[in-house]
């Protein structure tokens, strides 16, 4: 967080105050560019699944895989006995042979009874060659359509993998009887590499959104950062993208479906795992408030204090999320406003205070510039530091 330090090292009492005032640590605002993000939660999804079944009928003979093994599409599962489906290739393309020999006499008989026609044949005779010819021909396409329904039944007494993916253990055994459409899988092949993650989002933020990128105050980033969070707290990152956005909205929650893929090389994350998911969307000009600077309202709102004419103002702001240990803040404040850090508690609106230059370390913690040098109790620090930046939500 960018903070820049107050030149003063204390504000001079406005006229009618109190001689006795407050002093207080303070920091001076400047906006900068900061991520937007969204902190969500929901269920990794598969990028592609396949449930392996047979399409014809016979004895499993081989199981030609093993279980976790990486498929490509086209590689070989399971083998179901061959041996009537050859025979059935064989019979069908012996009977494609005599129709098509059927055919060509029939060609012949035709061709020469129009020749003839007229001279020694009659019309009806020719007539009845053309019909025996389109009988021939049309009993050709028969065994050709039955010569293919063969082929295509031997072809898929091989079994082979749709898409590429990961195995799962076969459901059958050497031996089992399979049958064509059977409801119960052979085996599922699952891809896991991209993976998806189906996350929930309010409709709320989603119009505030929209509106922010109308006006030009989020400038949507060339890709999608997204930080995936397991139930163990590994922190997944790397770029992906939306695959899709939910239409509708659920009367009951008030969120809409987010769909985003991110890669999964070393396959940690597997489907129907719950997740939580930080997705970086664009940037915008704001200011980075801490937190332990500003105090969460039941209405969403952030209330801070300002040091203004030596006397604390307070004032309420919209948070549009956090980063780090900083609620983002792009309205409501200005470049050089003195924002109270430390000795908050002790606070009222309009009460004299003395500014104390002060900085605002890592976590959150706050230390005094000047020349006291005095920090604050690290009891104080280490709670502004332990926001979680998930927090950001309850603030929307």
């Amino acid at each position: 967080m960018a903070v820049i330090p107050t030149t003063q090292a204390a504000a001079q009492p406005a006229p009618g105050a109190v001689a006795q005032t407050l002093e207080v640590g303070t920091i001076t605002l400047s906006a900068e560019d900061v991520p937007v993000t969204l902190n969500l939660s929901g269920v990794a999804v598969a990028s592609e699944s396949a449930q392996i079944r047979p399409l014809v009928q016979g004895i499993v003979q081989e199981i030609r895989y093993s279980p976790d093994q990486q498929m490509a599409p086209g590689d070989e599962m399971f083998q179901i006995d061959p041996t009537s489906y050859e025979a059935a290739l064989a019979s069908a393309e012996a009977n494609l042979q005599s129709a098509e020999a059927a055919r060509d006499e029939a060609q012949s008989n035709a061709d020469r009874y129009e020749a003839l026609a007229g001279r020694g044949v009659s019309e009806a005779e020719a007539e009845s060659a053309r019909s025996a010819l389109l009988q021939a021909e049309a009993a050709v396409a028969v065994a050709q359509a039955s010569l293919r329904t063969a082929q295509f039944d031997l072809n898929n007494t091989t079994i082979t993998s749709p898409i590429e993916g990961q195995a799962s253990v076969s459901e059958v055994s050497v031996g089992d009887l399979v049958t064509s459409g059977q409801s119960d899988e052979l085996a599922t092949v699952t891809r896991l590499d991209p993976i998806y993650a189906d996350l929930a989002d309010t409709s709320a933020r989603m119009l505030r959104l929209r509106s922010m990128f109308e006006a030009g105050t989020v400038q949507p980033g060339d890709s999608l950062g997204v930080a995936l969070i397991l139930e163990n707290g590994q922190t997944v990152g790397g770029s992906g993208e939306v695959i899709s956005v939910g239409d509708q909205v659920s009367t009951s929650t008030g969120t809409f479906n987010v769909r985003v893929q991110i890669a999964n090389p070393r396959r940690l994350i597997l489907p129907g795992m719950f997740v939580s998911a930080r997705l970086t969307i664009g940037e915008h000009q704001a200011m980075l408030i801490p937190q332990v600077a500003a105090s969460p309202q039941a209405d969403g709102t952030l209330s801070v204090y300002l040091v203004e004419d030596g006397k604390a103002v307070e004032r309420a702001v919209q948070p549009t999320g956090s980063t780090d240990s900083a609620w983002i803040v792009p309205e409501g404040l200005a470049d050089g406003d003195q924002l109270i850090v430390d000795n908050r508690d002790n606070l009222r609106d309009g009460m004299g205070v003395t500014a104390v230059a002060s900085t605002v370390g890592t976590g959150g913690v706050v230390s005094d510039a000047g020349e006291q040098g005095e920090a604050v109790s690290e009891e104080t620090g280490s709670e502004a530091g332990a926001s979680d930046p998930a927090s950001a939500e309850a603030g929307q």
